[in-house]
């Protein structure tokens, strides 16, 4: 689970690194929060409409 300011940086990072999800992931359970899932991450991204990289 992300905390708010925590999803906010990982959507920052998907809107200027365009980074895959798995990808993504790594980055965010290296820097930003050990504790975060795959699953965890696909909602944030959901959330702020960001899920999908072709739009």
């Amino acid at each position: 689970m992300l905390f708010t300011k925590q999803e906010e940086i990982v959507a920052i990072l998907r809107q200027t690194l365009f980074l895959p999800l798995d990808d993504l992931l790594v980055v965010t359970k290296e820097f930003i929060n050990t504790e975060a899932t795959r699953s965890g991450l696909h909602c944030t991204l959901v959330r702020y409409d960001l899920s999908n990289l072709n739009n």
